[in-house]
């Protein structure tokens, strides 16, 4: 199975959908946040992944983190495989 990360999946279908990055994140982060996804700069946190995968018809994969400080936040673009 070939290895993706998050941003690299949800920047293809983001595009199949013909998207902007402000139409995406309308109402669940900055634009900014999904230029970060999609460049593996910055992961933001479950509840906002999965908004964006919902939005984009993706199945939500993440759950939420088991303890506090378990987030996603900040994580490298390594640590955002699906």
């Amino acid at each position: 199975m070939q290895e993706m990360f998050l941003g690299d999946v949800i920047k293809r279908r983001r595009l199949e959908l013909n998207l902007t990055q402000e139409q995406l994140c309308q109402g669940i982060c900055e634009p900014i946040t999904i230029s970060r996804l999609e460049n593996g700069k910055h992961a933001p946190s479950h509840q906002r992944i999965n908004a964006l995968l919902e939005r984009l018809d993706l199945p939500t994969v993440l759950r939420p983190p088991q303890q506090k400080g378990d987030g996603y936040r900040g994580a490298a673009k390594e640590d955002c495989r699906v």
